[in-house]
């Protein structure tokens, strides 16, 4: 089992976690379609020079299995001090991108 340590939240979890909130929160979705694999890779490609050695389907079935973890945060985070839907617009298309549908047989 692969864990890592994440310092803003401290849990045990899998690395791809970080990622997929990231990738899915903060990129424009027609740029996140173009560019997430690609990315991906370049991440995993890191973690490796550092010793963590991750295949890109482990790690794109991870990724597509925790969407769901952003999507969830951020409908419970609607502010209405802050711009809190332009991100949660982004965790909704990826949720539907990724057919996070399809994992909960809905």
């Amino acid at each position: 089992m692969r864990l890592f340590l994440d310092w803003q939240i401290v849990r045990k979890g899998r690395p791809w976690r970080d990622y997929s909130y990231f990738v899915a929160g903060s990129i424009p979705f027609v740029e996140r379609r173009r560019s997430e694999r690609n990315l991906l890779r370049h991440y995993l490609a890191h973690l490796a020079v550092h010793g963590v050695e991750i295949g890109f389907a482990e790690a794109w079935g991870g990724i597509s299995s925790l969407d769901h973890l952003g999507l969830v945060a951020w409908q419970a985070n609607i502010n209405p001090g802050e711009d809190t839907m332009a991100t949660l617009e982004r965790f909704c298309v990826a949720a539907k991108d990724l057919e996070i549908d399809a994992l909960y047989r809905l």
